[in-house]
């Protein structure tokens, strides 16, 4: 029963960070399109948000999230939050 428990945390550990990824590909992908069009200092903020977002991805990817699953995917949230805030900016002035 505790090898079930560790593996169903596991997959769902693994299912945030996949879903972190997609958003943070979506991310990388709306400020390669509003580089040259959006204005430095937001440009430069947005940049900034999307490498906090992932500092905290790589935190539960190279951390195995699985001994503390809570933590992780508090993480995955933050990372969450950083690239929707970021493509949000990069959204409002493009």
């Amino acid at each position: 029963q505790h090898r079930k428990m560790v593996a169903d945390w596991q997959k769902q550990v693994d299912e945030e960070v996949t879903g972190a990824e997609e958003v943070e590909a979506e991310a990388l992908q709306a400020l390669k399109q509003a580089e040259g069009k959006l204005a430095g200092d937001k440009f430069k903020q947005a940049s900034a948000m999307i490498a906090k977002g992932s500092e905290y991805l790589d935190i539960v990817r190279f951390g195995n999230g699985v001994h503390n699953k809570k933590y992780a995917i508090t993480i995955i949230d933050q990372a969450f939050a950083q690239f929707d805030d970021a493509i949000a900016l990069l959204d409002d002035g493009g």
